[in-house]
């Protein structure tokens, strides 16, 4: 972290070049709005995510209003993160990895929102659960199915979306931190 009162330009370039492992595009972005005094939005307090995240937001809302998704679909945005929850049954099997024939429907149109504010992303987190097996299993199974559905999602926007895979994560949860209760058959 830097912080300045005021930007000797030589410096502040030297300081950006010194990261080896930040993207020429994104140094080059800095020092723009660093030469410019800020860009237009200087001297407004709104975040440049904001508008974007909120467009993507509605979006993303509409799509699952529009195809009644309400019941195995949430969505909130809390400032400029978004966050979406699916029903498992969605995009998998019980105790399976491989996509659902519906699901790329819906990995479409997401992928496509993602896509299309990719430079305004950060990162695109994906998590993957598994329910508590009714029947005592190798613990072993559920960390590597949650870690392979959040995978099959990752790989589906890389590849078929061609979105960063550097801005890309996933995180199997095991059947850790469960979304509702398996006491019954619908949790």
């Amino acid at each position: 972290m830097i912080s300045m009162s005021t930007i000797n330009e030589e410096k502040f370039n030297a300081f950006l070049e010194s990261f080896q492992n930040i993207d020429k595009e994104v140094i080059e972005d800095l020092i723009n709005a660093t030469q410019q005094g800020g860009g237009e939005n200087s001297g407004n307090n709104q975040d440049l995510n904001e508008v974007p995240m909120d467009t993507l937001f509605e979006k993303l809302q509409e799509y699952v209003e529009e195809n009644k998704m309400e019941s195995s679909v949430s969505i909130a945005k809390i400032e400029d993160v978004i966050y979406v929850r699916f029903d498992s049954a969605i995009f998998f099997k019980a105790n399976e990895y491989t996509l659902r024939d519906d699901a790329y429907e819906v990995l479409e149109f997401i992928g496509d929102g993602l896509k299309e504010y990719e430079k305004e992303i950060k990162l695109i987190n994906i998590l993957g659960h598994t329910a508590k097996p009714a029947v005592e299993q190798d613990p072993e199974r559920t960390w590597r199915l949650s870690g392979e559905r959040a995978a099959v999602v990752a790989n589906y926007f890389e590849l078929n979306k061609n979105i960063d895979n550097m801005k890309i994560t996933c995180m199997g949860y095991g059947d850790n931190f469960p979304v509702d209760s398996n006491e019954t058959e619908e949790g």
